[in-house]
């Protein structure tokens, strides 16, 4: 795995996630347009995905681990006018969906994914989140954009790079991660929850520590719908034995 290699040798993580954004810039150019026979055509990232996804994590992260109540119907409704938003950002390529280091194998110094079975129509920004707010390897900002940079020299080999509005390419991918740092936190969650299974608890805060960076720089939805910070400090009081 990509995450055990960067484990035996930190001082190569950032040549590897270079590498893995190019390669994901692959998938995105060389598949758009996605054609109609594969069965991803058939599945998207829409508003009711995105919202599903946050209510994942609303239900095993907020209610069952932490023992929070549910959110009231006006929350609900700013987090459903979120899921709308980001929904409609394109344009619409084939994503992977869980793209990072752990979906990433490498062999005879290939890089190589795996995992892509949920793989659905969505904007690259998706797969771009995954990637650069991975909690199994986090990335410092400026580690971010030297990678976002290699995605962004490689994409523009391809013909789906002139549907990108790169005006609001870096915002979009940071509204997105917002989502997508969420939907991570809440498997992680669940994982402990269903299975009671530890191995992925460690993971928790420095997901939600990148989901709470980017609400506190006015991304996603505010404190009043979702306290990202109290749900961190609660986290970490919990003794896993």
């Amino acid at each position: 795995l990509l995450q055990n290699r960067i484990l035996q040798n930190r001082d190569q993580k950032i040549v590897w996630f270079k590498r893995a954004a190019e390669l994901l810039a692959h998938l995105h150019g060389k598949t758009f347009p996605v054609p109609t026979t594969l069965p991803v055509a058939g599945r998207f990232f829409d508003r009711d995905k995105y919202f599903s996804e946050l209510n994942f994590t609303l239900e095993y992260l907020h209610q069952k681990l932490l023992n929070q109540g549910g959110l009231e119907s006006s929350a609900l409704e700013t987090l459903k006018n979120f899921c709308q938003d980001i929904s409609e950002i394109s344009p619409v390529v084939f994503a992977h969906r869980d793209y990072h280091c752990r979906n990433l194998l490498i062999r005879d110094e290939t890089l190589f994914m795996i995992d892509f079975q949920d793989a659905r129509l969505g904007s690259p920004h998706y797969d771009l989140a995954s990637l650069l707010y991975d909690a199994y390897a986090p990335l410092t900002d400026i580690e971010r954009l030297d990678v976002l940079d290699s995605y962004t020299k490689a994409l523009k080999n391809f013909p789906v790079s002139q549907q990108i509005d790169w005006n609001l390419f870096e915002i979009q991918i940071k509204q997105v991660a917002f989502q997508r740092t969420l939907k991570a936190a809440g498997s992680f969650a669940s994982f402990f929850i269903r299975f009671g299974k530890s191995t992925h608890f460690p993971y928790l805060i420095p997901a939600l520590t990148s989901a709470l960076n980017l609400q506190r720089g006015g991304l996603g939805v505010g404190p009043s719908v979702l306290n990202i910070e109290k749900w961190i400090t609660l986290i970490s009081r919990i003794q896993i034995k």
